[in-house]
């Protein structure tokens, strides 16, 4: 359990590692094309209402050590209301983080533990962004299109210590599919998004931080 902790922690704040690109942080020189790429993934991104999807967690340690874990994520980005997103870890995991607006809330039910964070001062704060521009809030230091994949890597420019974000998207449609982060201890997080479902709706209560039902805690998406 403990582990897994350390894991979402790396995901949502945890100190990065500063290797070198990080202490001297580099936009890169974008072609006019890629400016034109960058645009019509940010309008898909923004196109994004709700998304309910699976996802996988891969986590390294700089030992080798490798732990894997999955659950369901849902967000709602509907206009006219704070930004909300979900992850949910499955059994034998009792794990939530719920993020509404600037702010987001790790529970482990386990022992019931809550722990709030800041999702301003968070690498994965371009999730909560009402609208995402990479370039008013972002450096871009790398972009890398393959046969498959188009791969963003961007850094926070009101704080580019604390970490990166690697975008994964479909090059044939530009949905996200997941993002890489790398935490101050050398250990890689991957997290994938599986059967991505666009357009459901999704129950508020799904987002509160506290719910009547289970005395207080948020109630867990699994049975």
């Amino acid at each position: 359990m403990k582990k897994i902790f350390s894991v979402c922690l790396s995901f949502l704040s945890i100190n990065f590692v500063l290797n070198a690109e990080q202490l001297q942080p580099h936009a890169i020189t974008l072609k006019e094309e890629d400016k034109i790429l960058l645009s019509k993934i940010e309008q898909s991104l923004n196109n994004i209402n709700t998304l309910k999807t699976e996802f996988r967690q891969i986590s390294v340690e700089a030992q080798g050590q490798k732990s894997e874990t999955k659950g369901l994520f849902l967000l709602s980005r509907i206009k006219g209301e704070s930004v909300k997103f979900r992850f949910d870890y499955a059994p034998p995991q009792k794990i939530m983080i719920l993020g509404v607006g600037n702010n987001i809330m790790y529970y482990d039910n386990e022992v019931d533990q809550k722990t709030p964070i800041d999702l301003k001062s968070t690498p994965a704060a371009f999730l909560a962004h009402e609208t995402i521009r990479f370039n008013d809030d972002y450096i871009v230091t790398n972009l890398i299109k393959d046969v498959k994949d188009i791969k963003i890597r961007i850094i926070q420019k009101k704080d580019p210590g604390s970490g990166t974000v690697e975008l994964n998207f479909e090059q044939s449609n530009l949905k996200l599919k997941g993002w890489r982060l790398t935490d101050a201890h050398g250990t890689d997080t991957i997290v994938n998004l599986l059967s991505q479902e666009h357009g459901v709706k999704l129950n508020p209560n799904d987002f509160k931080f506290f719910s009547p039902e289970t005395g207080g805690k948020p109630k867990s998406l699994y049975p």
